[in-house]
């Protein structure tokens, strides 16, 4: 019966201590993606206080160089399991994003104001893109059940110990 426990506990106390590691790389990641409100306003200040299409050209550069900086970092952040497609997802929109800035500053450059409009409203829809939030979600609720499951095993570990210590006495 111990020899059963013996093999038993390490393999839940192997599961409990998986929390640990996950919440380290989603700090990481945080961490890795926190620059990117900041840009986001640099932006639009970048953008309204420029009299000039070179001016604004400069604004959406930067922004790009700032996204597309996210991305590398996030890139080199090995995911927890449960927020693989949720990275995959991030990573596609970020490089979505800089890329469109880099077209919106190309035609901004090259005076085709009607190019520079098309991009402006392609951004605004990328912007508005909800398929990162959702990939999250998903992330997310896998992450919950798993970290549920790990109560659950904490719970067996404590009701075994317990068990244990009335059935071993002390020396």
């Amino acid at each position: 019966m111990l020899m059963a426990v013996a093999i038993v506990l390490p393999r839940k106390m192997a599961a409990a201590a998986m929390a640990a590691p996950t919440m380290a790389r989603i700090k990481a990641y945080s961490a890795a993606e926190a620059p990117l409100a900041p840009s986001i306003a640099r932006l639009r200040t970048g953008i309204r206080s420029s009299k000039t299409a070179r001016r604004q050209a400069v604004a959406f550069e930067t922004y790009a160089a700032e996204t597309g900086s996210v991305a590398s970092r996030i890139e080199r952040i090995t995911p927890p399991a449960d927020f693989a497609g949720a990275r995959a997802a991030e990573l596609r929109h970020l490089q979505r994003l800089a890329a469109v800035a880099h077209q919106i500053a190309d035609a901004l450059r090259h005076k085709q104001p009607a190019q520079a409009q098309k991009r402006v409203a392609d951004l605004s829809k990328l912007e508005a893109d909800t398929s990162v939030v959702r990939a999250q979600r998903v992330g997310a609720l896998a992450y919950n059940a798993r970290l549920g499951k790990i109560a659950e095993t904490a719970k067996e570990i404590e009701v075994e110990r317990r068990r244990l210590e009335k059935k071993v006495p002390a020396s």
